[in-house]
């Protein structure tokens, strides 16, 4: 299928990967598929923020938490992308998300099932954000296939790549406007 894509959201994904380029030498692109329940939780337009807020928190305290039992600990800043899409078949809001860390400290999601791994602390702040029971609701937060790339900083295959498989965010298609919510975000630096 060709889609269009918006420009200045092409734009921002370019300078998130950069930005992170800039601070970290090699980086992990993560993508992750953050989709709503079907009960009523919290999925509201703050949803994405809490979420973000939430993951920041958890990795904060997982790095303490390493550094306290004497483990080195590499400096990592949440870098992210988000896009906000309605399923063409059922209508239902999900979220696509682009994630960027420092390659140091996570060289991928981990064990899914491992409440202690990158992928937990993911679905963890994805229930959080939700306001619904993590046992139950872990599901919501989806890897797909091969949701992980390393990227570094000198290397031009790799960036284009980031950059092709990003660029899914900023597509038109299935976004809502006039709603009154964001479709795109992105982290500030």
């Amino acid at each position: 299928m060709n889609h269009t894509f918006n420009p200045f959201w092409q734009q921002r994904i370019t300078d998130i990967f950069l930005n992170a380029l800039k601070v970290y030498p090699r980086i992990l692109m993560l993508r992750v598929d953050l989709r709503t329940p079907d009960i009523p939780a919290a999925t509201d337009a703050a949803v994405i923020s809490r979420f973000t807020d939430s993951l920041k928190s958890k990795i904060y305290a997982y790095q303490q938490r390493k550094q306290k039992e004497g483990k080195r600990v590499h400096a990592t800043t949440l870098r992210y992308i988000w896009a906000r899409e309605y399923g063409p078949k059922n209508g239902k809001k999900h979220y696509h998300m682009v994630l960027l860390l420092n390659r140091e400290t996570w060289c991928s999601a981990g064990n899914y099932s491992d409440p202690g791994s990158l992928a937990g602390l993911i679905k963890q702040a994805w229930c959080s954000a939700l306001r619904v029971d993590t046992q139950e609701y872990a599901t919501l937060a989806h890897f797909p296939e091969n949701p992980a790339l390393w990227i570094d900083r000198d290397n031009n295959t790799q960036i284009q790549q980031g950059l092709e498989r990003a660029s899914y965010l900023a597509k038109d298609y299935t976004k809502i406007t006039g709603d009154g919510e964001r479709n795109f975000g992105c982290s500030q630096g």
